[in-house]
């Protein structure tokens, strides 16, 4: 599985980043908005995490943009505030609060 992770934080990219890819998962990343509209237009993924605060926009903005470009993606975002119900409004499939564990998010991208 390929999976997106958007996040303005270096190290919450990559610790998923890392966690993916012992697990058997392809990631690719973006830290800014104008960052993963550039990889939506290029990439395809099966999944993507998306943060809501990023420094220059809001995750929500990507949610959409994920949606009408790559429908066929998870998208499930992440905040350290409850922001769920406005990514799901966006278009999120699922949502998951920080801090979380590598095994939550993962069993959200499994489906279990």
């Amino acid at each position: 599985m390929k999976i997106f992770i958007i996040d303005d934080e270096l190290c919450i990219r990559a610790a998923l980043s890392i966690y993916f890819s012992i697990e058997g998962h392809t990631t690719i990343t973006a830290s800014s908005v104008k960052e993963a509209e550039a990889i939506i237009e290029r990439e395809t993924f099966d999944a993507a995490l998306v943060d809501f605060c990023i420094r220059d926009r809001k995750g929500t903005e990507i949610v959409r943009l994920i949606k009408e470009k790559r429908p066929d993606a998870e998208i499930i975002g992440m905040s350290g505030t409850e922001q769920g119900r406005t990514f799901n409004l966006a278009g999120a499939d699922a949502f998951i609060r920080k801090p979380f564990n590598n095994k939550e998010i993962l069993e959200l991208i499994n489906g279990k």
